[in-house]
Order: C-alpha cells, then structure tokens, then sequence
C-alpha cells in the first residue's frame, strides 16, 4: 500500500512503535502491530513497507547518557530520587514546583 523512509541523525536513538496494521523494515523483516523496534544510534535511513494501511509512533531523540532507575511508573537518576517522587506523591505535592510553595 505505501513505503515510507525516515534518516535518523547519526548518534540518535530511535524506536518504532507499530499501533496498528503491518510493516516490513528493510534489513529486519515483519513487524505486527503493538510491537517496538528499536534502532541504533549510528545514524541511518529506515526504510518501511506497508502491505495495508498502518498507524505507528517513531520517536527519535540523542541520548541523555545518564543513569537511569525505575520503579513502577517511577523514572528517575537515582533511588533517592524515586523515594522522595513516591514521597511527594503520598503528600499531593505532585506538580508543585518547590518556587511557586515559596510565594
């Protein structure tokens, strides 16, 4: 039904998330829907196939080269960083910036 090519910068990280219908990545093969897949960051073109018509997510983005923790739907730097979200959470501060309490 349709081809598609996107260039992904070279040291981008980039995945598909196919919603819905099928795809063929070249050099890869078949994706169903409701599948990831995910690129290196060595900077190419992906090349797609469609056979009918089709709903996917591309996200592309550099790496933040940071160490990551979760936890539940947690995500932070560090342990202590998901204890004081969790902690935040439990006390209803969730969308309060320390600034704004301070006026």
């Amino acid at each position: 039904m349709g081809q598609q090519t996107l260039v992904i910068p070279n040291g981008y990280n980039a995945m598909i998330y196919l919603i819905n219908g099928s795809m063929k990545l070249k050099n890869y093969g078949i994706v169903d829907a409701e599948n990831l897949a995910v690129f290196e960051s060595e900077g190419d073109a992906i090349s797609m196939t469609f056979e009918k018509e089709s709903q996917f997510l591309m996200l592309c983005g550099k790496p933040i080269n940071e160490k990551v923790t979760q936890y539940g739907p947690y995500v932070m730097n560090t342990q202590t960083e998901i204890l004081e979200a969790i902690r935040d959470y439990q006390m209803g501060k969730m969308g309060i910036l320390i600034e704004d309490s301070l006026k």
